[in-house]
C-alpha cells in the first residue's frame, strides 16, 4: 500500500511502484529491497501468486528483508511446516535473486559446499585438461556475476557437524564485512582465492525448533550462532492463522469450493481446523505417539494440503456423497496412520468424530453439480432432466413477473386510495465528542431527491440498471423507512446509496468509477492499484440484489488522523480484519461508488489517511480493504488475513436494506 507504509503486500510483483521499479517492500514496516538487474536462474514469481498471507509469514519476510538491507546473515528457528522455506523461495522469486540451497545434514561435506575436481566433460583432445574444478553450491553462489544478486540458503543448518561448520565461519565473516570485496580461499582448488561482492550475496539459514519437546533437533554451536542475526518464530501456526489458510485453500479448490460447509462462512473448514489443532495438542502433550520409534509431527501446511487432496478425490470419484464423512475418513487415514496403540487411536477418532456439519436439506452434492453445469461440464451422475431445468427457468421468470406486478398493483392502490408517499426521513442523532460534550445533529434524507441523483449518476457513467429499478427501489424504501430511521437515530448515518443489483467488478466499472481522478499536482491520476487479483475478489450475496445502503458522509472523510471524525468510526481503528460483523460492512463495489459520489459532491477523496476494511468482500479467507493515494492519484485495493490489524485501518459501518 503506497501511502500507508505499515501495510505492505508482497503478493505479486505489481507492488513495485512505477516511479521506483528497482524496489519491492516487505513486512509491516515496508522494508525496501532492490530488484536484481539480471534475474538469471531466479524462480518464476507466478509459482507463488496463490500463496497465503498471514502475520507469521509477513513477520518472517520483514525480518529477512531487514537482514538483507543490513548485509547480515539471518537464522530463523521455528516449527516444521510453518512456511520458512517457502517464504525464502517466494522473496527470491519476487526480487529476481538466484537461490542456492544447501540441505544440511551430518553427511554434508566441504567439497559439496566449496567444490571438487571432476572429469572434464568437454575434453575433446589430449591438450584439454583431464579434470576441472567444479564449484560447490556455496562457492557458486559467491562467484560474482554482473547484475545478479544471490542468496545462499542453509536448510537445517543445525545438522552440520565438525569442519563444515568451521568452514562456514570464514564465509559468514567475509559476507558481513563492510568492504565491497570479500575473499574466500578454495583449499580444494590449490588455495585459489575466490573474490566476491559481499553486498550482492545474502545468507539465510533455517532450523527446526531445538527445545526440550523436540529431542531430535540438534542445537547450533555457539560459535556459529553468534555469526547470525538470530530470530525465533512459532512452533505451530496460531489457530486463527491456520484457519485463515485453510479457508483460502479449501475455498480455492475447483472441486470443493462451491459445496455447503466450504463456501460462505466455511463451517466445515472451521471444524477441520479445530480438529487439526486438537490432534496437534494430543501429540504435543505426549498423549499419542509415545511408543512410536519414528518421531512425527502434524505439520500445519503439509497436513492441510494432504487433507484437501484426499477429500477432493473422495468427492470427485463419488466415494462419499456426504461431505463431513469424506472429511472424517480423510483425516482418519492421514493422521492416525502411524498410530498402532488402540487406546491412542480411539482418543484421536473421538476428536475426528467432532468434525461434522449439517448442510441444508438436499444440498450434499448440489455445489459440485451446479458448478459443473455452469461450466458446461457433464457431471458424472445427472440429477433431474432437461424438462426440470426448463421448469426451474420458467419459475424464476414467473417469480420476477409476479414481483413486478405486485409493485404495479401497490402503486395503483396508493393512487386509488389517495395515499401519499413518504419520501423523507428526519432524525435526531445524539453523541458525545472526544471531550465528552454532547452533540445533537439533525439528519434529513430525501429519497426522491437521492433516487433522481442516482439515476443521473448511473446514466452519466454508462452503467445499466435493471428494468423497473425506480419502482423497486421505492418499494424497498417504503418497506424499510422506519427501520432506516431507527438506524440513523442510533448510529448517525447521513448518506443514502442506491445500488442496482447488476453492478459487476469488471474493468468497465473500475474505469468509470476512477476516470478524472487526479494527483496532488493536478495531473492525471493512475489506474486503480490492485494488490490482489480483481477477479479473485468475491462479494457476498447481497451484491447481486437491488439495495439501499446507509453510510456516513459528514465527519467521515478519514477514519485515521482526523479530529473531526465521528467517535464511533475512530473506535474501529486497529481492530482485526475478521472482528467486524460482515452484515455491517461494505463491499468493494459499494465503496467504489461511495468514493466516486463523494468526489463528485465535494472534490475530495475518502481515506487519504488510513484505509477502510470491507468485510463483505474477500479474497479466499482474506478481507479486502481500500484507500486513496493522493501522490499517484488513484484508488488502492488490497486484502489481509482475518487476524491482521493495523492502527490506521478501520471499518465504515453501513446498513443494507433489500
Amino acid at each position: 500500500m503506497e501511502n500507508i507504509p505499515t501495510i505492505i503486500d508482497t503478493q505479486t510483483s505489481e507492488e513495485i511502484p512505477k516511479t521506483k521499479p528497482e524496489k519491492i517492500k516487505f513486512g509491516k514496516l515496508g522494508i525496501a529491497l532492490e530488484v536484481a538487474e539480471d534475474r538469471g536462474n531466479a524462480r518464476d514469481p507466478k509459482e507463488y501468486e496463490d500463496d497465503f498471507k498471514i502475520p507469521t509469514i509477513e513477520w518472517m519476510e520483514g525480518e529477512i528483508a531487514m537482514a538483507f538491507r543490513e548485509n547480515e546473515p539471518i537464522l530463523i528457528e521455528g516449527g516444521t511446516g510453518i512456511g520458512k522455506t517457502r517464504t525464502v523461495e517466494r522473496m527470491c522469486a519476487l526480487l529476481g535473486y538466484e537461490l542456492y540451497k544447501l540441505p544440511c545434514s551430518s553427511s554434508t561435506t566441504e567439497r559439496e559446499m566449496m567444490g571438487r575436481y571432476v572429469s572434464n566433460p568437454n575434453r575433446k583432445s589430449d591438450t584439454d585438461p583431464e579434470v576441472i574444478f567444479a564449484l560447490g553450491v556455496v562457492a557458486e553462489a559467491l562467484k560474482e556475476e554482473s547484475g545478479k544478486i544471490k542468496v545462499i540458503y542453509l536448510d537445517e543448518i543445525n545438522a552440520i557437524e565438525g569442519a563444515v561448520g568451521a568452514r562456514l565461519h570464514d564465509i559468514l565473516d567475509e559476507v558481513k564485512k563492510e568492504k565491497v570485496k570479500g575473499q574466500v580461499k578454495l583449499v580444494e582448488d590449490a588455495g585459489e582465492i575466490l573474490e566476491f561482492d559481499s553486498k550482492k550475496v545474502k545468507i539465510v539459514a533455517t532450523m527446526n525448533s531445538a527445545d526440550s519437546k523436540n529431542t531430535h533437533a540438534q542445537r547450533l554451536s555457539e560459535a556459529l550462532l553468534r555469526r547470525f542475526t538470530y530470530k525465533r518464530t512459532v512452533d505451530e501456526l496460531p489457530d486463527v492463522e491456520f484457519l485463515s489458510i485453510a479457508l483460502q485453500k479449501f475455498q480455492s479448490s475447483e472441486i470443493l469450493k462451491d459445496l455447503p460447509g466450504i463456501t460462505d462462512d466455511g463451517e466445515l473448514i472451521k471444524a477441520y481446523s479445530e480438529c487439526h489443532k486438537a490432534l496437534q495438542g494430543l501429540k504435543r502433550n505426549n498423549r499419542i505417539g509415545v511408543g512410536v520409534a519414528q518421531d512425527f509431527k502434524f505439520e500445519d501446511i503439509d497436513y492441510l494440503k494432504r487433507v484437501i487432496k484426499k477429500v477432493s478425490v473422495f468427492w470427485e470419484d463419488g466415494i462419499f456423497t456426504n461431505l463431513p464423512e469424506a472429511f472424517q475418513e480423510a483425516v482418519k487415514i492421514i493422521y492416525t496412520g502411524m498410530i498402532v496403540d488402540s487406546t491412542e487411536r480411539a482418543m484421536m477418532e473421538e476428536q475426528i468424530a467432532k468434525l461434522d456439519f449439517k448442510p441444508p436439506e438436499d444440498s450434499n452434492r448440489k455445489g459440485l453439480k451446479d458448478r459443473k453445469k455452469k461450466e458446461g461440464v457433464k457431471p458424472k451422475s445427472v440429477e433431474g432432466s432437461k424438462e426440470k431445468i426448463e421448469a426451474e427457468k420458467l419459475l424464476e421468470k414467473t417469480e420476477a413477473e409476479i414481483k413486478a406486478m405486485k409493485v404495479a398493483l401497490r402503486k395503483s392502490k396508493k393512487e386509488f386510495l389517495g395515499e401519499t408517499f413518504e419520501s423523507t426521513i428526519s432524525a435526531e442523532y445524539i453523541y458525545k465528542d472526544e471531550k465528552g460534550k454532547e452533540v445533537k445533529e439533525i439528519i434529513e434524507i430525501d429519497f426522491t431527491e437521492k433516487l433522481d441523483l442516482a439515476m443521473e449518476f448511473y446514466k452519466k457513467h454508462s452503467l445499466e440498471i435493471p428494468v423497473d429499478f425506480e419502482e423497486r427501489m421505492q418499494t424497498i424504501w417504503e418497506e424499510n423507512r422506519m427501520a432506516m430511521q431507527e438506524q440513523i437515530e442510533e448510529f448517525g448515518f447521513d448518506k443514502l446509496l442506491i445500488i442496482p443489483g447488476n453492478i459487476k467488478l469488471d474493468d468497465a466499472f473500475d474505469k468509470e468509477m476512477t476516470k478524472g481522478y487526479k494527483k496532488k499536482d493536478g495531473t492525471v491520476g493512475e489506474p486503480t492499484y490492485w494488490g490482489v487479483k480483481k477477479t479473485e475478489i468475491v462479494s457476498d450475496a447481497r451484491s447481486s440484489k437491488n439495495r439501499l445502503i446507509l453510510v456516513h458522509k459528514n465527519n467521515a472523510i478519514n477514519l485515521y488522523d482526523s479530529k473531526e471524525t465521528l467517535p464511533l468510526l475512530k473506535e474501529t481503528l486497529g481492530k482485526k480484519a475478521g472482528s467486524f460483523k460482515v452484515e455491517e460492512g461494505m463491499t468493494i463495489e459499494e465503496y467504489a461508488i461511495l468514493q466516486r459520489v463523494f468526489f463528485e459532491e465535494t472534490g475530495e477523496h475518502l481515506d487519504e489517511k488510513g484505509a477502510t476494511w470491507l468485510p463483505r468482500s474477500k479474497v479466499g479467507a482474506q478481507v479486502v480493504y481500500a484507500y486513496w493515494n493522493p501522490d499517484s492519484g488513484r484508488l488502492g485495493v488490497d486484502a489481509s488475513a482475518l487476524g491482521y490489524s493495523n492502527p490506521v485501518i478501520g471499518c465504515r459501518p453501513s446498513r443494507c436494506f433489500l
